[in-house]
């Protein structure tokens, strides 16, 4: 009787290692391992959503753009509430590339507004051909004016796919085997590192290691797109007045290979006094204690 049950708890063992084994290289897959240039995409119904597009049905709607210079992290800072009419005129128009409004995790403007579903519905119909085992998929917004920018970081994102809807950017990528010589920040950010060196301005001095990164460079024109590797170093600069979208695929093994050792990374992070950020704290400062409910019913719905 117990050389039955060792023998049935090895068989159910070695079948458990298979099903581990499987989703690791599934995950893992070397399609997904460098970065892919998607040059004319061009998803027809999503050219409607331009500048003009957002100024005419949702100039009034009240957005927070954070202060974001090249070196920065994203809404860990400044961060005000406008709409969108006062953006457009007195950001972009005046060239003030400190303010950037980019939208992600707690903060989910194509939800908001409610077109979240068509945006996801018309990159599905591109992006997911031979992809399995899709657990979820997410999208981030990107509105900013000439030379604003994103500074040096990682994301934990499964299969990332940046997308110009107008505009053009200009994306430089690093392989995370160059982790060592990005000089992380000591901040915790939900599912993302961030560089302490400046890409506008390198200081060589302060950060020596870096001068021996490969880096990657893509010109991202309207209708173009890039895939985005897990835990690849990128920063982005708009080189024009530029709307961009990025499309997220979650597979189920993202759960196992991604998600759980992040929730250990944030312990770890804790006990070396990192500083924790937190977005949704950062936007509580900011409204009311009725717009803030207001907007957790919009956001959680």
């Amino acid at each position: 009787m117990l050389y039955n049950f060792i023998y049935i708890f090895l068989i159910v063992k070695f079948i458990l290692f298979l099903c581990f084994l499987y989703l690791y290289i599934s995950h893992y897959n070397s399609n997904y391992s460098k970065p892919i240039y998607h040059e004319k995409v061009n998803i027809k119904n999503l050219q409607h959503l331009s500048f003009d597009y957002f100024l005419k049905n949702f100039s009034d709607i009240p957005i927070f753009v954070a202060k974001s210079k090249s070196n920065s992290i994203d809404m860990d800072g400044d961060v005000k509430k406008l709409n969108l009419t006062e953006y457009y005129n007195d950001i972009i128009l005046k060239n003030n590339t400190d303010w950037y409004f980019k939208t992600e995790d707690e903060y989910d403007f194509l939800k908001l507004i409610g077109i979240k579903e068509l945006v996801i519905n018309e990159f599905s119909k591109i992006f997911d051909k031979n992809i399995s085992n899709i657990s979820r998929k997410q999208c981030s917004f990107w509105m900013g004016g000439k030379n604003s920018t994103t500074g040096w970081h990682t994301d934990i994102d499964d299969l990332s796919f940046l997308y110009v809807i107008q505009g053009k950017k200009k994306i430089q990528l690093i392989d995370p085997k160059y982790n060592a010589n990005m000089y992380e920040k000591r901040i915790y950010t939900d599912g993302a590192r961030w560089s302490n060196i400046d890409f506008k301005n390198i200081d060589y001095n302060k950060y020596p290691m870096f001068k021996n990164v490969e880096i990657t460079s893509y010109i991202l024109n309207e209708g173009d797109a890039v895939f985005i590797p897990s835990n690849w170093w990128h920063c982005v600069e708009n080189l024009e007045d530029t709307i961009g979208i990025t499309y997220k695929i979650y597979r189920t093994s993202y759960l196992y290979f991604t998600k759980l050792p992040e929730i250990i990374r944030k312990e770890e992070y804790k006990k070396k006094k990192y500083k924790i950020f937190n977005q949704l704290e950062i936007i509580k400062k900011i409204l009311t204690k009725e717009e803030f409910e207001k907007y957790k019913q919009l956001f959680y719905s």
